[in-house]
């Protein structure tokens, strides 16, 4: 490389950081706050027994109450369609299914959902539509996964994927 290409390479870089370094202060979660609701379908939920585990299928609904296309990575990859419904929260995806702890009064993450075979993808999500969203969570026969939760949506205005705005739905009960 020779001297010009290297400084070209290094303006580039300046150019596209900008933005960034103006907008690290701020918060994206505040900016973008109801521009996506999120309602599972019910407010309590009981595990389902089957031989060695126990299962349960949460459903909901996610709407674009916004004037602005959104991606996220709830699109099941097996489906090449770049709008898809229903959008899955599933492992290794844009969606996250959060416990309360009542002893530090927060919220954390926890790994029960299922995965999709083919793995996410990112999917667009149009401006003033209701998208079904569906959970498949699991967790060993023997244990307790009782308490209130939610889920948590990363999503994102437009491309490279970075700094994903966050949306939560309503809590619920699961016994």
């Amino acid at each position: 490389m020779n001297r010009r290409e290297f400084l070209k390479k290094g303006l580039e870089g300046i150019i596209v950081g900008i933005p960034l370094i103006y907008n690290c202060g701020k918060n994206p979660v505040e900016s973008e706050l109801e521009k996506l609701s999120i309602k599972s379908e019910k407010n309590i939920y009981i595990w389902q027994l089957s031989e060695s585990r126990k299962r349960l299928h949460i459903k909901g609904t996610l709407e674009n109450i916004s004037k602005n296309i959104y991606y996220s990575k709830l699109g099941d990859y097996f489906n090449a369609a770049s709008e898809q419904d229903p959008l899955m929260i599933a492992g290794d995806s844009g969606g996250h299914l959060e416990k309360y702890n009542e002893v530090n009064s927060s919220w954390y993450e926890l790994n029960i959902l299922g995965t999709l075979i083919e793995g996410s993808k990112f999917v667009c999500i149009k401006p003033s539509k209701t998208y079904s969203i569906d959970a498949l969570l699991s967790i060993n026969k023997d244990e307790e996964e009782k308490g209130e939760y939610r889920f948590r949506i990363d999503y994102y205005r437009q491309k490279p994927f970075i700094l994903p705005y966050k949306a939560y739905s309503n809590t619920f009960e699961i016994k």
